[in-house]
């Protein structure tokens, strides 16, 4: 799993520059419209901005934590080594077991601030 959370990550980092832009713009979006600073009525966009700095930090933290996992050790490598990578491998899977189940969860939020705010 680990090594396919390796790919994705690998994948998302040529797209790292447009997820900061997007999560910079989307929390200016949700801060002014919390505010009131632009001079929207109310909350529209504190909504759509929240989702979208949700989504941009989620991706953001797949793409930074995920890049760097150690390959498995050869059958030669030495104790120290073998048990430094096993370590390391087991913190990711439990890191990646956390972040696919926030990312569950920021579904579900997800289709829940949306469904609120297209109803409102």
């Amino acid at each position: 799993m680990i090594e396919r959370l390796k790919k994705f990550a690998t994948h998302i980092q040529r797209f790292m520059p447009f997820i900061v832009v997007t999560g910079i713009i989307s929390l200016f979006l949700a801060g002014t419209s919390l505010f009131n600073i632009d001079g929207l009525p109310g909350d529209e966009a504190l909504i759509p901005g929240l989702v979208l700095f949700c989504w941009a930090c989620m991706l953001y933290c797949f793409a930074r934590l995920f890049i760097s996992v150690p390959a498995r050790p050869a059958r030669g490598a030495g104790l120290k080594l073998r048990f430094a990578v096993a370590l390391r491998r087991g913190l990711l899977w439990l890191f990646a077991i956390a972040a696919l189940t926030l990312s569950l969860a920021l579904v579900v939020l997800s289709y829940e601030l949306i469904r609120v705010w297209l109803t409102s």
